[in-house]
């Protein structure tokens, strides 16, 4: 692991910042949409589904980028809760759907990999790897070892922009180049919604669900694209983390390739030492 002690030029400019801590501090995560499709009547334990999911969802958790609607369907006496993605300002894309329960209500908001992976960008980490098994063993371990592998090497080649790496300042945090892997199982029903969502950052991943999967996430929780099958490869490993650990080129969020994950984290709370502001004062 290789720490990288910074500090501070008399001027800063924000795109000197890595493109992961840039992301950290400035990209809000986009907002899914839940949504209670009422095909049916609904009782007791289904209104009061639907009454938590509006206290919990409506903005009473910032920590949270997620909101919820009811929408009344034609009757087929089901009544559904339907998870959304933001394309754009009036296009959504679904991503998972359920029965109205209490269970899947909490399911479409938490997970205990979306946890580790929020823990890990907040701790620091350049990146988290996700590794999307295919249940195939073999195929799942070489996988593994070799995504391991490649982040170990990297933890102590891979150099950050020049700026931040020659200075340093006392109240701002160490720059660390390091990584963190989280293994997910496609048949976690824990998971199934995080499943969902990585085979959603692509349109035709869930054609290739025989293969195992990588997915570089970073920021607050920005996947920036999926390695599949042979595409974890080294050389793809590398580009795409020192892409991460490069200068922030473009710092506007929807001119970089990605999409973001439903997690719950206290995003701002990387702000209090920011990188970007002690270069850039005036908020964008």
């Amino acid at each position: 692991m290789v720490l990288i002690f910074c500090m501070l030029p008399a001027v800063l400019p924000a795109c000197d910042v890595p493109v992961f801590r840039y992301a950290l501090e400035r990209w809000p995560p986009a907002t899914y949409t839940l949504t209670a499709l009422l095909g049916g009547s609904h009782g007791t334990n289904e209104a009061a589904v639907i009454e938590s999911c509006g206290e919990l969802y409506n903005g009473q958790d910032p920590t949270l980028n997620l909101r919820f609607e009811t929408d009344s369907v034609a009757s087929d006496g089901q009544n559904r809760l339907t998870l959304s993605y933001p394309l754009d300002r009036d296009r959504q894309r679904q991503i998972w759907d359920g029965p109205l329960t209490e269970a899947n209500a909490r399911l479409v908001a938490e997970s205990p990999a979306r946890k580790k992976i929020a823990d890990e960008l907040l701790d620091g980490r350049l990146g988290v790897w996700v590794l999307l098994q295919c249940g195939d063993t073999n195929r799942d371990r070489a996988a593994e070892k070799l995504l391991n592998s490649e982040l170990k090497k990297l933890e102590k080649t891979l150099t950050l922009p020049e700026a931040v790496s020659t200075e340093a300042v006392s109240h701002l945090p160490e720059l660390e180049i390091s990584f963190s892997t989280v293994t997910v199982s496609r048949d976690d029903p824990r998971e199934q919604v995080l499943v969902q969502m990585l085979s959603s950052t692509e349109p035709d991943l869930v054609d290739y669900a025989d293969q195992p999967m990588a997915f570089p996430v970073f920021g607050r929780g920005r996947v920036l694209y999926a390695l599949v099958g042979e595409g974890i490869s080294s050389v793809n490993i590398q580009e795409a983390s020192a892409f991460l650990a490069g200068p922030c080129a473009c710092e506007i969020k929807d001119l970089t390739p990605g999409m973001d994950l439903l997690i719950s984290a206290d995003w701002q709370s990387v702000l209090e030492h920011s990188w970007v502001n002690a270069g850039d004062p005036l908020p964008l």
